[in-house]
């Protein structure tokens, strides 16, 4: 199988689907080529090279952004259509769904291609969305965005966007577990959604810290959707009712926050805008737990946690999360303390949390996940083989 992927500001050393596409093509023998940019501005990644390879895995980083990306695509077709010629794909992976334009580009000039050399292939659209619910029900993040859109032929009001990605994606993969009792649903009208796990992996080079610190770690962005504002009352409890000496934010955002808990507790504060994924890494296994505010998917933070086995806390109702088992759930506000507390006083349940989120960490390995997409990504090209042959105009 050749698969082409578009993919914003992918690097291997800040994100771990690199881990994934690398066990398609060289534990499954699929030739797979990324197309991306060379910033990665929510990563902290500045510049990468413009080629790398990661074993059979071929990266290429014409783009300088993932904002030309989105809004000049075809600033570099030349570069990308000659990439595109040479993997002759069977079908495309669009990650993120504000790639679509680029992947229809792509898909329009393949076909074009196979059409003129007599094959008439006609190369499916498989589009990875963070959140496909979200989308769905038409809450559409950010202002730009649903504004100029439209102007490119893009409809981005209400549920039209959902609607125009169903219409050019022959598969969705959602990495938002809130979705997966929506599946059924999101599913309806013919285009199937499947849930995925986000990919954690620890890199091959990692090396556990040999102690931990009795401190709180969070990394993320700081936002409304990322339910951030809870460390308003998470920290003070966590500070002055349970043993926890320092806490440790990293992220860009609205960090008001963060500031407001800097003038309170001073230097137990700690905060930094960015920082390496094996920083991340070693910053998270030498903390005593992490905390999760968002409680609705399992982004990196989970993963990360699962892996290095330290245990996760969150806050009340969290719909995904196993109380005890993945994760430590106290069951109001004002019980945050009192459960941390437990962390320290209750070696069985501390041991117990690791166990747990060793169990869903193997579940989200490169391996695990990388098999997964390929069974969406064949499915697809199944589909595409008994469609009609491509017909360009």
């Amino acid at each position: 199988m050749n698969i082409l992927a578009l993919y914003p500001g992918l690097n291997p050393s800040v994100n771990d689907v690199a881990f994934a596409l690398n066990y398609i093509a060289d534990e499954l023998s699929h030739n797979i080529t990324v197309i991306t940019a060379r910033e990665s501005q929510t990563k902290a990644v500045t510049d990468s090279p413009k080629y790398e390879e990661i074993g059979n895995l071929h990266i290429h980083r014409p783009y300088k952004s993932y904002t030309q990306m989105i809004w000049y695509p075809q600033m570099q077709s030349a570069a990308v259509k000659q990439v595109a010629a040479e993997v002759n794909p069977d079908v495309i992976i669009c990650s993120q769904e504000y790639n679509m334009r680029l992947a229809r580009y792509m898909q329009q000039s393949c076909e074009r291609l196979s059409t003129k050399q007599g094959a008439g292939k006609k190369i499916p659209i498989v589009l990875i969305t963070e959140f496909a619910g979200r989308l769905a029900d038409g809450t559409i993040p950010g202002k730009l965005l649903p504004t100029v859109m439209p102007m490119l032929g893009v409809p981005m009001w209400g549920k039209a966007y959902w609607r125009w990605l169903r219409k050019h994606a022959s598969e969705i993969i959602t990495y938002d577990a809130a979705d997966i009792d929506r599946l059924e649903q999101l599913s309806a009208g013919g285009t199937k959604v499947t849930y995925v796990p986000w990919c954690n992996q620890l890199p091959p080079d990692f090396e556990k810290p040999a102690e931990r610190h009795k401190r709180m770690f969070y990394i993320g962005s700081f936002s409304a959707y990322k339910n951030t504002d809870s460390l308003a009352w998470v920290v003070p409890q966590v500070l002055e009712e349970t043993e926890t000496e320092e806490v440790l934010l990293i992220g860009p955002g609205d960090t008001q926050v963060v500031n407001d808990l800097i003038a309170k507790y001073g230097k137990k504060i700690q905060y930094k805008p960015s920082c390496s994924r094996m920083e991340a890494l070693v910053y998270c296994a030498s903390s005593y737990f992490a905390f999760t505010p968002l409680n609705i998917s399992f982004g990196g933070l989970l993963g990360d946690s699962w892996a290095v086995g330290t245990p996760v806390v969150s806050t009340p109702g969290s719909t995904k999360l196993e109380d005890s088992v993945n994760a430590l759930i106290p069951p109001t506000q004002d019980e945050m303390g009192k459960t941390v507390q437990r962390l320290y006083s209750e070696p069985d349940l501390y041991r117990q949390l690791q166990a747990g989120g060793d169990s869903y960490y193997q579940q989200r390995s490169a391996s695990a996940v990388g098999s997964q997409i390929v069974a969406v990504l064949e499915r697809a090209i199944q589909r595409a083989a008994i469609a009609e042959p491509a017909h360009i105009v």
